[in-house]
């Protein structure tokens, strides 16, 4: 099965899922070695490198609405409710969209 991820291509390591723990988006996250977090995967390259360009622009700000008006998110820091906080470290030239093939794994040792 063929699956999209996107990875730094110095150190190899890729943009993770996000971890639902820390409550704050993609756009958060920083690249890790995929064997510390799973990386974020995609079923199409299309998704990957519009997530790609969304992640480059900067950390994102969460804007949620209450019947009272808009509420923002403390957990989050940085400009407007929608403006991504702009991080000069996230260079393209440095990121990549690659294929990766899943492929099933056997267990030798199961018993049989």
């Amino acid at each position: 099965m063929k699956y999209f991820a996107i990875r730094q291509k110095k150190t190899g390591f890729f943009l993770p899922q996000s971890d639902r723990t820390v409550r704050a988006g993609h756009t958060h996250m920083e690249p890790r070695h995929p064997e510390a977090v799973p990386p974020r995967l995609f079923t199409r390259e299309q998704d990957a490198k519009c997530a790609l360009t969304w992640w480059l622009k900067g950390v994102h700000n969460q804007e949620s609405w209450t019947d009272d008006g808009p509420f923002y998110e403390t957990f989050i820091v940085g400009g407007g409710p929608t403006d991504p906080v702009k991080d000069t470290a996230r260079d393209p030239s440095t990121m990549e969209v690659v294929a990766i093939t899943l492929l099933p794994w056997e267990n030798n040792n199961a018993p049989k």
